[in-house]
């Protein structure tokens, strides 16, 4: 039970897990710039896709896109909630 804000830089969303049901909801702009708070998970939407999908842990990501950062109080429940799955992901060219 508990609730992550997962922020996308332009907008954001709660993500609200209560005794196994799960609920999203629009949380607008949240600022993510250096000295604020930002959400949980700040994160770039085409990151988000790879991280959704089990391609990449977050900490790959960092490599890639190293403007993304969670909270250290989230981190573990990001790690539960968006596994590494074995994924293929064709790439346009």
């Amino acid at each position: 039970t508990g609730s992550v804000c997962i922020n996308l830089y332009r907008n954001a969303f709660w993500l609200h897990i209560d005794r196994g049901q799960v609920r999203v909801e629009s949380a607008g702009f949240v600022d993510a710039s250096l000295g604020a708070s930002g959400g949980d998970l700040d994160i770039p939407p085409d990151a988000l896709v790879r991280l959704l999908l089990g391609y990449h842990t977050f900490e790959q990501l960092t490599d890639a896109w190293p403007d993304a950062r969670v909270q250290p109080a989230a981190r573990d429940l990001v790690a539960v909630l968006f596994p590494l799955l074995n994924t293929h992901i064709l790439m346009p060219y």
